[in-house]
């Protein structure tokens, strides 16, 4: 708003005004209105002024307007609408001026013009492209690759076009005269008038369905029907759109995939295969029938994941889900194999399922699809689990077998192994578990041919025949088995069957030793007398010694029988057995023949007088008075004596002697003793002569010894060498000058001085590149009494800087039985220091078969006597032959001593007898020629059949 003066002044302004002219207040007081209009509509303004201040009847009071340009303080223009009116004061008539910014108001005037144009030219524009469009309609419409009709609500045929007429076989103007239910299949008809009415009443716009249209040739055509509604602009129907899409082929190919799928399906029904298809992303999921059964539902049922998940057995629910989870992981393999348990949804059965599918993955790894098959495995599972239950049965059958049962690798591992086999071997399960059990290591030497011959009949035949042999129990001792093995499957692994037959062996030997005994007195009898003094003769034979025996019978026995009967009789010469076996020495042994007549064997005597000795002392036992029954009685005896081999050189003769002098002996008086008769002074006076020899060859060292090779007689390898003592330049024996140095006190220092010499020679050979070879070293009976004997021994042994094994003792039977409980005693604690014990000239002492099983020895040593004689004498045979059975029951290396033929060998190795010493190997050789001839045969066989040093 502005007010001005007459003159044009301007005296009035609002802020309006300010900021539409963009001067200030005081700026614009005083200014000339004409200075807010542009110079070319000065002239124009100044008129129109001065003309509606002059002239009152141009004023109106609504005002006067006009519109003029404008001008800024900033020199732009813009549109001004211009209202004046007459302000009159009284004295001065002032013009008020409101003016209107009409910058915004122009420029939509001008996009109105615009638009008006614009709109004109599109009015006509689109004049054009309907006409366009309709002709495009009309050319789609007749030329559209579907049929299009419209169809009125009534149900007539308005417009079609060819594509139409060519599904159903009409021509145009005969289709025309027809309804859509005229060429409509009659099943078809209820359900596409149902859809139309509810697209005419509203509830849809549209609708889409397969249906079937009738051909005129009456054929059923297969189409796509989609449908829309046209209304008018107050929403009236007008007509349908109808678009048909012929889908004859598709239906035919789905009907033939449907047949397929349905013989696909029956197919794998026929196989019991469940089938699955799961889209992860929608949910969606296909059961066949079988899957269906699989968790317990009808045919009918609904499936899905979540039936799925419920249909596991609670078990098993989380570690499938987990599963599952995992193989639609992205990035996952997808290959998903797994067994579960489904508890039937509607019929509650639980069963085993074995799964197998596949998932689908999309390019960003998504998983798209999993499918896969259900196999109902529950049968199978019973099977399993019954089989299971079998196998613990028979493993509860086999541990609890007394019969050892063991399964191994043929190599000799075994692998597994029940109770009964492990007390067998005195193991147990760790020994299993750390491989410390094999059968080749368990098995003994002379057995291993049997094994062989067993597992190659078992590889060849299934299963072995039975066969003994002795096993190395974990301690080192040996037990006698019955085995059978089998091949399991024709693997590698062998199942074998043991028994342990140690019962049966013992109860052998207790018959054996019945046969051999009385069975009143239980004194050895006739049959067990030969086979003792053939031992007794070998023992002292090599000795060089003698023996004695003591022939006799009851004297006034015969009237104790007539007068009291023969239980009185029974019972004194059970009370005469006893005394006799008290009174005899250790190694003596006793017999009853039969009747009242007895037999001693002295196993050794030095003279006649000890004989005599032993003799008077039994004539005193057997004359003290016997007590049975209340009764007292009386006995005498006579006895006759034979000493071996001076008065015979076998038994027979022996008794036949010893009985003429008891016939002798009763001649002169009865109770009485009476020699066969022989005179000693010349080997009393050798024994002098021997003595002083003894003393002066200990003092200079003039003996010497000898060393011969004892060979393992199945490897014909090297296992050791006996130490034999030489007296070079006497021409005395061994066997003569070492029982008068025991008789005279000089066997200690011989002893020792064997001891110190083998301790040597050891050395010398070690020092000279020959392996460790044990030394075997004879102690007589003497030494052997020392309480101290295996300390001295070790103490020997440790001063000449050797090692415990370096040196085996060596005893005789004799020396151990003299007093048994010590030997025992002294040998555990020399063994349990690792010298080996050999028990020599093994069959001669009367007392071995009694007492050897206690006897903590390691080897025995068939005395010579009986190998030499194998190859004549039936008695040697049988001797030796038990000898070596005893020794291997006993877990004993058998030695044979004195072999000197090839014979001989060969029989000895084929009754398993494992080492072998003799003349036919190699006689006793000094320590240096034994080092050539070790030499000479380093690495080959030391066996005849190789070349053998025997010079």
């Amino acid at each position: 708003m502005l007010v001005t003066g007459p003159d044009g002044k301007i005296v009035l302004v609002n802020e309006l005004a300010e900021k539409m002219f963009g001067y200030t207040r005081d700026r614009l007081l005083g200014m000339s209105v004409e200075q807010l209009i542009p110079e070319r509509f000065h002239a124009r303004h100044t008129a129109q002024r001065h003309q509606f201040l002059c002239r009152p009847e141009l004023r109106t009071s609504a005002g006067t307007k006009a519109v003029l340009p404008a001008l800024r303080a900033d020199g732009s223009e813009f549109p001004a609408e211009i209202n004046l009116k007459p302000v009159d004061t009284g004295s001065v008539l002032l013009v008020a001026a409101s003016i209107r910014d009409m910058t915004l108001r122009h420029r939509e005037e001008e996009q109105l013009r615009a638009l008006s144009i614009e709109l004109e030219r599109l009015v006509a524009a689109r004049t054009d492209d309907l006409e366009q469009a309709n002709r495009d309609f009309r050319a789609t419409f007749e030329r559209a690759s579907v049929g299009i009709a419209h169809i009125g609500p009534d149900g007539r045929l308005l417009r079609v076009n060819e594509t139409l007429c060519d599904i159903v076989g009409y021509g145009k103007d005969e289709l025309l005269s027809l309804t859509f239910q005229d060429i409509t299949h009659p099943d078809d008809i209820d359900a596409d008038l149902a859809l139309m009415h509810r697209v005419l009443a509203g509830e849809m716009s549209s609708y889409a369905i397969d249906k079937r249209f009738l051909h005129r040739s009456g054929e059923v055509v297969w189409s796509t029907l989609s449908v829309s509604l046209v209304r008018d602009s107050q929403g009236v129907p007008q007509y349908f759109i109808s678009i048909v899409k012929s889908i004859d082929d598709r239906k035919r190919a789905e009907a033939e995939l449907q047949k397929n799928k349905e013989s696909l399906e029956r197919a794998i029904n026929a196989t019991g295969l469940g089938m699955f298809d799961f889209y992860p992303q929608t949910g969606r999921a296909e059961w066949n029938t079988e899957m269906k059964r699989h968790f317990g539902l009808s045919a009918n049922a609904a499936t899905g994941y979540d039936v799925f998940v419920a249909g596991l057995h609670p078990d098993d629910r989380a570690r499938i889900e987990k599963i599952v989870r995992e193989v639609m992981r992205p990035g996952a393999s997808g290959h998903y194999q797994t067994e579960y348990r489904t508890v039937g949804i509607e019929d509650g059965v639980e069963r085993w399922i074995e799964a197998r599918g596949r998932v689908y993955f999309d390019g960003k790894g998504m998983p798209v699809r999993f499918i896969g098959t259900t196999l109902d495995i529950t049968a199978q599972k019973r099977v399993e689990e019954a089989l299971r239950a079998r196998e613990r049965q028979l493993q509860l059958i086999v541990e609890a077998n007394p019969i050892g049962v063991a399964r191994g690798t043929i190599d000799g591992r075994v692998l597994e192994a029940n109770a009964a086999y492990l007390r067998i071997l005195g193991a147990n399960s760790e020994d299993v578990a750390a491989g410390r059990l094999r059968w080749d290591v368990q098995t003994t030497a002379e057995h291993s041919m049997s094994d062989a011959k067993a597992i190659a009949d078992a590889q060849a035949y299934g299963v072995s025949g039975l066969y003994e042999k002795e096993l190395l129990r974990c301690d080192g001792t040996r037990v006698p088995v019955l085995i059978t093995c089998a091949v399991i499957d024709q693997s590698r692994d062998l199942v074998a069957f043991v028994l342990d037959i140690s019962e049966r062996k013992r109860a052998e030997e207790r018959i054996r030793q019945t046969s051999l005994h009385d069975p009143l007195t239980g004194l050895p009898n006739r049959g067990l007398l030969f086979e003792c003094a053939a031992r007794i003769f070998s023992g002292v034979r090599r000795a060089h010694k003698h023996t004695a025996v003591l022939y006799f019978d009851l004297d006034r026995f015969k009237p104790i029988n007539d007068n009291y009967g023969h239980q009185v009789g029974d019972e004194v010469l059970k009370q005469v057995a006893k005394r006799l076996t008290e009174t005899i020495r250790g190694a003596d042994s006793v017999f009853r023949l039969g009747g009242d007549e007895f037999l001693i064997l002295l196993s050794e005597i030095h003279d006649d007088a000890q004989a005599g000795d032993v003799a008077r002392h039994l004539l005193w036992e057997i004359s003290r008075a016997y007590y049975v029954h209340g009764l007292e009685l009386t006995l005498s005896t006579s006895i006759g004596i034979s000493v071996y081999p001076r008065d015979g050189q076998d038994l027979e003769t022996l008794m036949s002697h010893a009985d003429a002098a008891l016939y002798r002996a009763k001649q002169v008086g009865r109770n009485g003793v009476q020699f066969y008769s022989e005179e000693l002074a010349a080997k009393a006076r050798q024994q002098s002569r021997i003595e002083e020899q003894l003393k002066s060859a200990l003092s200079r060292s003039d003996f010497e010894l000898h060393y011969q090779p004892v060979v393992d007689m199945h490897t014909a390898q090297l296992t050791g060498v006996e130490a034999l003592l030489r007296w070079p330049n006497s021409h005395v024996g061994p066997d003569l000058f070492v029982p008068i140095a025991e008789a005279t006190g000089q066997i200690a220092r011989l002893g020792e001085w064997v001891i110190c010499e083998a301790c040597r020679q050891h050395k010398e050979w070690c020092e000279r590149g020959l392996p460790p070879i044990p030394i075997a070293v004879n102690v007589s009976a003497v030494q052997f009494r020392h309480d101290d004997f295996a300390e001295q021994f070790a103490s020997l042994l440790e001063d000449e800087e050797v090692g415990m094994g370096a040196l085996q003792v060596e005893l005789t039977e004799t020396a151990l039985m003299e007093n048994l409980d010590r030997a025992i005693d002294v040998l555990r604690r020399l063994q349990e220091m690792g010298i080996k014990i050999s028990l020599d000239d093994f069959g001669t002492g009367y007392s071995s078969l009694n007492y050897l099983s206690r006897l903590p020895i390691n080897k025995i040593k068939v005395d010579k006597s009986f190998v030499q004689r194998i190859e004549h004498d039936s008695a040697s045979r049988a001797i030796t032959e038990a000898v070596i059975a005893l020794g291997r029951t006993l877990k004993l290396e058998v030695i044979a001593e004195g072999i000197e033929s090839e014979s001989a060998l060969s029989y000895l190795r084929s009754h398993g007898c494992s080492h072998a010493q003799g003349y036919h190997v190699c006689k006793p050789l000094s320590g240096e020629v034994f080092e050539e001839w070790y030499r000479a045969r380093e690495g080959k066989a030391c066996l005849p059949g190789a070349a053998v040093f025997v010079s």
